[in-house]
């Protein structure tokens, strides 16, 4: 048998050409029959992972949109127009009671249809949202309270309306004297009460208002902005017979009975606010105001410069008149 050093040149050659073919046509079988088929294969499987994944995703999205959505229902005040009008008038009625107002009114307003809030929320697949925006989420009416009473009954109510879980917002607020020597105010506040589709009739109570609330509360009513201004005094009869008495030195002024409570910036401009615990009342000085012989200059922040003779003095939120600071 002759070995391939002994075959001819020719014949050696075509036999390695054939066996190159061969094997060139047994690589090209092996990648169309196998790799192909296996390489699409593949390329599925990871398509379905990948679908199977944005599905999942979805369908946690509906999960957490579900649940901020039962947690806005439990806020809600019934699905009926007819409903939520009964509860809020019956709640805020019982409100503004309670609070010490007298004269109480409640009206309401129309049932507006809102989108759902939970449209707003990132990272939402564009179809949960698309969902979510094409829906009505919920509807609010609007509610307004008013009445009667002492400005610290008016601040109660503000306390109890801020408490309360079925109020998603006080929208506005307001206190005006109701008589001329301001002894009573009337209180009204605008309130927003919410519908929601799917909450089913349950019946609902007032929520008393917690500690720091009716705290901020009276903190708010103890800087009593509507003082009355004080009767001028009388004149008193002039002497016939006695002789003028003689001349006494005048008093001190009570500085250390007025103190600096607060100071204010609005469209009125800049307020000063000081209160006399002793005799429980309190006055607003602006810019050129006199109390007891001292001029308020400027005041801004927590301070205040005030003139007398002899120059100017200084004093901070909290102080007496009696504590200010001369300035050099």
């Amino acid at each position: 048998m002759r070995t391939i050093k002994e075959m001819p040149k020719g014949r050696l050659a075509a036999w390695l050409g054939g066996a190159g073919v061969l094997l060139v046509a047994l690589l090209v079988c092996f990648r169309a029959w196998y790799l192909a088929p296996v390489a699409e294969r593949l390329e599925k499987i990871k398509t379905a992972r990948a679908s199977i994944t944005a599905l999942s995703d979805r369908v946690d999205q509906w999960s957490r949109v579900r649940t901020r959505e039962k947690a806005v229902a439990s806020h809600s005040l019934g699905s009926r127009s007819d409903e939520v009008e009964h509860w809020a008038r019956a709640l805020l009625s019982e409100l503004a009671t309670g609070a010490g107002l007298a004269d109480v009114v409640v009206g309401t307003g129309e049932l507006r249809v809102e989108r759902n809030p939970a449209a707003r929320e990132r990272g939402l697949h564009k179809s949960v949202r698309d969902a979510l925006q094409r829906e009505a989420g919920f509807a609010v009416m609007t509610a307004d309270v008013r009445g009667v009473g002492s400005y610290a009954a008016a601040y109660d109510l503000l306390a109890a309306l801020e408490a309360q879980p079925w109020i998603a917002r006080v929208e506005s607020f307001e206190v005006r004297p109701a008589n001329k020597d301001r002894s009573a105010f009337n209180a009204v506040a605008r309130v927003w009460c919410m519908s929601y589709p799917g909450a089913g009739e349950t019946a609902h109570a007032v929520v008393p208002a917690g500690e720091a609330s009716r705290e901020l509360a009276r903190s708010i009513a103890s800087r009593e902005l509507f003082l009355a201004a004080a009767p001028a005094p009388k004149p008193e009869p002039p002497a016939v017979r006695n002789p003028p008495p003689k001349p006494r030195d005048p008093p001190a002024p009570p500085y250390a009975e007025w103190r600096l409570t607060g100071i204010t910036e609005s469209s009125r401009g800049v307020e000063a606010m000081f209160w006399n615990g002793r005799e429980n009342r309190g006055a607003v000085l602006k810019p050129g105001d006199n109390l007891l012989g001292l001029v308020l200059i400027e005041a801004s922040g927590e301070r205040a410069v005030l003139e007398e003779e002899g120059g100017r003095s200084e004093l901070s939120s909290g102080q007496t008149l009696a504590e200010r600071r001369r300035m050099t």
